[in-house]
């Protein structure tokens, strides 16, 4: 996204031959750089399967054109920002987030209420402590008539955590941070009359975005990824990428 800003600000008007010149190379490192991490987040996704990159990735290229993705707090927001760039949803009409007092509280009311106020498809990208701390909300889901389609990272708890100072002091207990609940979602989903669709690869995902993004009303889809999976994915792409980097200058 930061690439795609230069870009756009490097075609105005230069005040001289030599500044223009200057931005031109400095945006074309930028470029480069973000073509080498580009690669290794390819990379890395093929090598691990259904994981919450994978997830996140394929939300992001299955947004209907004129659509609104809405964010979660915590890892979601980050993990879009880290696995996906504006070329994966050319046809997105704005990316929403919100943050209650909480953090997370209130994101599935919010996503209801801009799907009401936009008349456009929405998406909501959240986790699953996110959802089971609002799930109230889905009763402001169950009079709606666009699509809202509510996908949820469901790691088993608040793994952000694991990506925290608080995970390398030597024999910490993490449960009280991650929260593990073991609860399944379809419940929630069938308390509110709502549709549920439980995911499990990349193939039933993209059958369940499509279905979602046509259908009146909200859809609950559960995407299930291993726990700790996020952890290990930043720390394998940030080896990665330094090693890709290793060799290459991006300075002047």
């Amino acid at each position: 996204a930061l690439v795609d800003r230069l870009t756009s600000t490097s075609t105005s008007t230069s005040t001289s031959t030599s500044t223009s010149t200057g931005r031109e190379a400095w945006l074309a490192r930028w470029r480069r750089g973000d073509a080498l991490v580009q690669r290794e987040v390819v990379s890395v996704l093929a090598s691990h399967g259904f994981s919450e990159g994978a997830v996140v990735r394929h939300t992001v290229r299955a947004l209907p054109a004129g659509g609104l993705l809405m964010l979660g707090n915590s890892l979601p927001i980050r993990e879009v920002d880290c696995f996906s760039s504006a070329a994966d949803a050319p046809g997105l009409a704005g990316v929403l987030s919100q943050r209650g007092a909480a953090g997370i509280d209130g994101l599935i009311a919010g996503a209801a209420g801009a799907a009401t106020a936009s008349a456009r498809p929405v998406t909501l990208l959240i986790g699953d402590v996110s959802f089971l701390h609002d799930v109230g909300g889905l009763a402001a889901c169950t009079a709606l008539t666009t699509p809202l389609a509510i996908v949820v990272l469901h790691n088993d708890g608040g793994r952000i955590f694991e990506q925290l100072p608080v995970a390398r002091v030597p024999g910490i207990d993490l449960a009280p941070w991650t929260t593990p609940h073991g609860l399944a979602l379809a419940p929630a989903a069938a308390l509110y009359g709502l549709a549920h669709v439980r995911v499990d690869d990349a193939a039933g995902l993209d059958a369940a975005l499509a279905a979602a993004h046509t259908r009146a009303g909200a859809t609950v889809i559960e995407a299930r990824v291993p726990p700790s999976g996020a952890a290990t994915l930043q720390r394998e792409l940030a080896a990665r990428v330094a090693a890709a980097c290793t060799g290459e200058s991006f300075q002047p």
